[in-house]
């Protein structure tokens, strides 16, 4: 269950991405190195302990930069980390 809310935020975040991120500037490549690690997660792929903290910090740190820029795609990459968090990532 928590890897389907995990997959339908994934999707959130995508299409806020696309209107949020300058695409060819630093924030969407830190991004989509977060992505394709949620993604391996979602897919069921299980990560190191240390990969998975970094995982957390990268996307708690990004959700910071976006708050008052775009404050809804931070309330995305939040509900992420709440959902990583409940899978014992």
């Amino acid at each position: 269950m928590e890897t389907d809310q995990l997959r339908s935020q994934l999707k959130d975040l995508h299409k806020a991405l696309k209107t949020a991120a300058d695409p060819a500037g630093r924030e969407h490549d830190a991004l989509s190195h977060i992505m394709t690690d949620i993604v391996r997660v979602a897919s069921g792929e299980e990560l190191h302990p240390e990969d998975a903290e970094t995982l957390r910090e990268q996307i708690e740190h990004q959700a910071s930069d976006f708050e008052l820029r775009h404050p809804k795609t931070a309330g995305i990459l939040r509900e992420i980390t709440d959902i990583l968090a409940r899978l014992g990532i």
